[in-house]
């Protein structure tokens, strides 16, 4: 049950940090174009898109690590053939 946990906080860990990296280039683009336009604009729109796109590639990269984890469990769980 332990594992379960742990790999379901990998999931929120996954999601959160490409939310919120996201999240911070969207701000540094709008930072940009606000020097260049001398207003700032952030909208509503770019936040969801940010929060929509950050989920789908934590759960991309979740999954990717899941099966890369039972891939390596898999491999190590073989046992060596016989050297005759």
């Amino acid at each position: 049950m332990r594992i379960l946990w742990n790999y379901l906080a990998l999931l929120l860990y996954c999601c959160l940090f490409f939310t919120i990296a996201l999240l911070g280039v969207g701000l540094v683009v709008s930072l940009f174009f606000s020097f260049k336009n001398e207003f700032f604009l952030f909208p509503i729109n770019q936040i969801k898109r940010a929060v929509y796109f950050g989920v789908i590639t934590g759960l991309t990269a979740w999954v990717g690590i899941v099966f890369s984890k039972l891939i390596a469990r898999y491999k190590s769980r073989k046992t060596p053939p016989d050297s005759e």
